[in-house]
């Protein structure tokens, strides 16, 4: 997830929301955002049960 989002700020996106836990989404939801060049949010994420 880090280096995703490492890489993905390397590449001219914009930091959206750096890699974490988010507990409200779920106890397991692991996740990050960009934006990409066009504005678009994206995520990674990783809902380990």
């Amino acid at each position: 997830m880090e280096a995703f989002h490492r890489a993905a700020l390397e590449a001219g996106a914009v930091d959206n929301g750096a890699p974490g836990p988010r507990p409200g989404y779920g106890e397991t939801y692991y996740t990050c955002f960009v934006l990409d060049p066009d504005g678009y949010n994206i995520e990674a994420m990783l809902n380990a049960a």
